[in-house]
């Protein structure tokens, strides 16, 4: 039975729990597990120089090779999976992630036939936009008391010649899915929307551009602390905060990053405009069939430094790691990894403030 419906907002951090019924945990709760190995191992490895090392085993040995405690983990299984989702998407729930991998599926297609990609992420998002808005329609067509092929039919009926062909039939296959929650859906029509203006980009050739514009657009807005308050104010006007990303970047990033840029600063779905550029970084690095991983470093990384920490990454990950690294000289000396929703702190000024804790008692 579905959940019971509720507006698009932020979603709290996954249990860990395994759905009822089911056999396992979920892809993103996997990719978690495989992070959260993997980070804690890689501060043994960069530490040491040693990146044939075996993870440290017991919080001792990882507190010798990192100068600090580090909690115990249990080994996990590199990933396997072919769900080119990878962890996009770990908060919906069971059916709702089935229906987003169906969707990605349906993306397939319409490149290998090479349908129109142009100009399907904005309709999608705006499709996003409808069902977000119009809480009615989130739920005829999500409704699990009808039948899959009337919820379709009803999605061709509100969109057949309002969008493009391609974006009318994704809805309607998204209709005809099985959805834990209604809002699920703006959700993964969100994401699918993402998706799209990432592969009209790879056709062009131009997916490496659009990677770096939005990795250094999200820098840009990480370090500043009055630009990230304007562009995620919820109560200021949308036209008034695109128009602010528009100027920022015109003329210094390409067509796609300004029309992703701003469908993160205007997004609906209720998350702060550095979650949703996250999410296109995740979109992007699924594109490659990569995990995403952002150091921070006081210094930069050396070459071979920067090479073994990817390896390491992709080798027990079990799928290429995509670095973005990111100089911070507060961190005194060291490092900071973030991949997915773990973090490892090996920095000099997290171990000043764990002393300090301690010794205030």
């Amino acid at each position: 039975m579905p959940e019971e419906d509720g507006a698009p907002g932020p979603r709290s951090p996954q249990t860990g729990a395994h759905p009822a019924g089911s056999s396992g945990p979920s892809t993103g709760e996997h990719v978690k597990a495989v992070a959260s190995s993997v980070l804690r191992a890689v501060v043994s490895k960069l530490t040491t120089g040693d990146d044939s090392a075996a993870p440290a085993s017991t919080p001792d040995a990882a507190a010798a090779r990192t100068g600090g405690p580090v909690e115990p983990f249990e080994p996990v299984e590199p990933w396997q999976g072919a769900d080119r989702t990878g962890h996009l998407g770990a908060e919906l729930g069971t059916a709702s992630r089935a229906t987003l991998r169906a969707l990605f599926g349906v993306l397939d297609e319409v490149e290998a036939g090479r349908g129109e990609l142009d100009g399907l992420g904005d309709q999608l998002r705006a499709v996003a936009a409808l069902t977000a808005r119009e809480p009615g329609i989130r739920r005829a067509l999500t409704d699990a008391a009808r039948a899959g092929e009337d919820r379709s039919a009803l999605a061709h009926r509100l969109l057949d010649g309002k969008v493009s062909t391609a974006a009318a039939d994704m809805t309607a296959r998204a209709a005809s899915g099985r959805w834990s929650a209604p809002r699920d859906l703006v959700d993964a029509l969100d994401i699918v929307a993402t998706a799209a203006e990432v592969a009209a980009a790879d056709r062009a050739g131009a997916l490496d551009s659009l990677e770096d514009d939005l990795f250094r657009f999200g820098r840009i807005v990480a370090a500043d602390e009055g630009l990230r308050s304007a562009l995620s104010n919820r109560t200021a006007p949308t036209p008034a905060r695109a128009e602010l990303v528009r100027r920022l970047l015109a003329g210094r990033a390409s067509e796609a990053a300004v029309r992703l840029a701003t469908a993160a600063a205007t997004e609906v779905r209720g998350r702060s405009v550095e979650v949703a550029l996250a999410e296109q970084d995740e979109v992007v690095a699924a594109r490659r069939h990569r995990i995403v991983a952002l150091v921070r470093t006081a210094h930069p990384l050396a070459p071979d430094q920067h090479e073994r920490l990817a390896a390491a990454l992709a080798r027990q990950a079990g799928q290429p790691v995509q670095l973005n690294t990111v100089l911070d000289p507060s961190l005194g000396a060291g490092f900071h990894v973030e991949m997915g929703d773990s973090v490892v702190d090996a920095s000099v000024a997290s171990r000043l403030a764990e002393a300090r804790r301690r010794l205030a008692g």
